[in-house]
């Protein structure tokens, strides 16, 4: 019985220091199927191998087999660990997807329009072909999968035994050395993430005075606006009036010397 302690798991603010944080973790298929998920970290998709943090990974063998399904396609590929795991590419969208429509256009037959959307850097790639693979670690229904960010096909023999090397020098040097802070470390860790809380929150809250007071000058001006146009029209209907007087005097004038002409006086 294996009484050995479980490493401890330590807080998000320290994963920088790890060695697998923002790295390719060379890894078997066998090996990204036994990572662990932990209570806290899921919202970022990272998985653990003993203590250490992984969300990217990097694997190597050939591709047994190639599914196409709605909006995305599945490559098997198998490494001889015993496992195999898929490797996914789904359809582009947006930008991504106008970038596509304007490659090369390809006849429109059955076998062809079920993956005419698949990226031309992996059109070549087909069952039997080594791939090298890179992505990000998911779960689907309770497996693990390869969420594609590079893949290309391995040129050689030689190339490939060079990739088993540096995943057997990856375990030596990282997989199997464990990964301990001091109380040191955690504390400069922790005041470090206080700070940059403390400074995200400063920044927050002048943002929100920024726009505040951007919404308070919008509104004086639209005040300053609409008073603006109540003097106008107030202005136009003084000055109507008086025309309307200047008119009305300048008429009544004409009437009565028009009178008094009349009785010729």
């Amino acid at each position: 019985m294996n009484d050995a302690p479980r490493p401890e798991i330590y807080p998000r603010y320290c994963f920088h220091l790890s060695p697998t944080t923002n790295k390719w973790c060379l890894l078997h298929a066998s090996e990204v199927h036994a990572l662990d998920q932990h209570a806290g970290f899921e919202g970022e998709n990272f998985f653990f191998y003993k203590n250490l943090p992984i969300k990217w990974v990097r694997v190597v063998g050939v591709v047994v087999a190639i599914d196409d399904f709605f909006g995305r396609r599945a490559y098997t590929v198998d490494d001889s660990s015993g496992t195999c795991i898929e490797a996914l590419i789904t359809r582009p969208t947006g930008k991504e997807a106008k970038g596509t429509a304007t490659e090369k256009a390809q006849p429109t037959t059955t076998t062809t329009t079920a993956a005419a959307w698949v990226p031309e850097k992996y059109k070549d790639i087909d069952v039997g072909s080594v791939v090298d693979v890179k992505g990000q670690v998911s779960v689907y229904r309770g497996e693990k999968q390869v969420m594609v960010e590079n893949m290309v096909i391995v040129p050689s023999t030689a190339h490939e035994v060079l990739l088993w090397e540096k995943r057997a020098e990856f375990r030596r040097t990282v997989l199997d050395k464990p990964w301990v802070l001091s109380h040191r470390d955690l504390r400069r860790c922790r005041k470090e993430a206080e700070r940059s809380e403390e400074d995200a929150a400063r920044k927050r809250r002048r943002t929100e005075a920024k726009d505040k007071s951007i919404r308070r000058q919008e509104e004086e001006e639209s005040c300053g606006r609409t008073a603006v146009s109540s003097r106008d029209k107030k202005s136009a209907r003084s000055r109507a009036t008086k025309d309307d007087m200047r008119e009305l005097i300048r008429g009544g004038a004409l009437e009565v010397a028009g009178k008094y002409s009349a009785l010729g006086l």
